[in-house]
This record gives C-alpha cells, structure tokens and sequence, in this order.
C-alpha cells in the first residue's frame, strides 16, 4: 500500500513523499511538490507493479543523472565548498557516470574508493607556451582525502534519497570510511615565540592578528573579518 507523507525541504518549501510497499516487490518512493500529483503517481505506480508494468526510477537513472540533480539543488549550491565537491563528484561522474542507480551499490563504491587510493595526484600548470597541462605529483591521496570523495558522493545521494525518491536508502551508510592519520601538529617553541612577536610589533595591525590567532586558536578568515564592536574590550596589551 501507498503512504504520503508531507515534508519540509531545505530550501523551505513543502513536498510530499509518496512511499510503495507492496509483498514480493522492492519499495519505491518518489517527491512531489503538490499533494495531488502525489497521489496520482501512487494509483498508478501501485497499478503497474500488479501489472508488472512499472520499473523502479534506480532503473531508469543514471548516477551522471543524479549528479546533475544534486548541483542544482540549494543543498549544493549554497555550500561555500560548492567548487571543491563538484570537483569530487566530477571523478564518479567520469568514473560511473553511466551507471544505472541500482548498479551504484557499496561493492562498486569500495571499488571506486579503492582506485581513489591507487591513482596518482596531479596539478594542473601552465608551460612556456601558456597551455595548461597536468602534471604528475607521484604522490597517492591520503584517507582523508578519499573521504572527502566519499563524502561528496554520499551528498548526492542523500539528495537522491530525500527530494528526488530516486533511491530507497543511500548507499554509502555500508561503505567503510578510511582512517584518518591525526597530523603533526608544531607549535613555536620557547624561543620562537618571543622572537615572532618582537617582529611583528613593527606592524601593530599584524601584532594583533598574529596575537589573536596564538591565543584564541582562530582560523585566518575568523581573525581577520573580527570587528572591536564584538569584543569585550577596547585596548589589546
């Protein structure tokens, strides 16, 4: 039988989420802006799946097809990061673009983690002659990058899950994500310390900033957009 369930979208709008769930067939679902096209689509895919009619939209789309749905979306489109994860889902559209969503499964994502891992990182420069071309670092990408690949991924197909009804369940939730390495971190020793902030007074704006940054741990852009108005005091020793 059909269930509709009304939704609020994270662009605010309200959408209707249709789900099927009939004996000895997979569910479907789908989203519509409108509660009577909600319905209809339920008669009717309900109709065909007795009749043997209907095949399910992970049938019909493809990943590449996904994609493109996502980037236009405000889940995308409003992300400060927007340029880096299309340039993440850019390698799976390259790599399983043309993949129908049922055959996007977590076999074929720990493969495609797998290639993430093994492939070589490039840069792209300019030559002499003002063409770019890519260049080969020799270098493999860590963990933590190919998470961010993966994560990129799973964006899309949460989307694809929430607003399109295009997936019953995203399958990154049974991808295992790589372990992290925690990093060197250094810090400017006993005598490092002084020297820099005996430098730095030569520029009273730069004093401060570099002030700010070692005693409150603030990232560059939040010590530089700071404003007197959102401190508590107005003189800095």
């Amino acid at each position: 039988m059909a269930t509709i369930e009304k939704r609020k979208n994270d662009d605010g709008t309200v959408g209707y989420r249709v789900k099927i769930r009939l004996k000895g067939h997979p569910p479907e679902s789908a989203t519509f802006t409108r509660k009577t096209d909600a319905n209809e689509w339920a008669h009717k895919t309900e109709a065909d799946i007795k009749a043997g009619r209907h095949f399910g939209a992970n049938k019909m789309h493809t990943l590449c097809e996904l994609l493109d749905e996502y980037e236009k979306s405000p889940a995308h489109t409003k992300l400060k990061s927007a340029n880096e994860m299309k340039a993440r889902l850019d390698w799976w559209r390259q790599s399983y673009g043309d993949k129908l969503l049922k055959d996007v499964t977590p076999a074929l994502i720990a493969k495609g983690r797998e290639k993430l891992l093994g492939e070589n990182l490039t840069v792209r420069k300019r030559g002499a002659d003002g063409v770019l071309t890519r260049v080969d670092l020799e270098k493999k990408r860590s963990g933590a990058t190919t998470n961010r690949f993966l994560a990129a991924l799973s964006s899309a197909c949460s989307h694809g899950v929430k607003e399109l009804g295009w997936l019953e369940r995203n399958p990154l939730e049974r991808v295992t994500k790589l372990s992290e390495s925690k990093g060197r971190v250094r810090f400017l020793d006993a005598d490092e310390l002084p020297r820099l902030l005996i430098t730095c007074r030569k520029n009273p704006e730069l004093y401060l900033a570099v002030l700010l940054a070692l005693t409150t741990g603030g990232r560059q852009s939040e010590v530089m957009s700071l404003r007197w108005c959102q401190s508590a005091s107005k003189t800095f020793h």
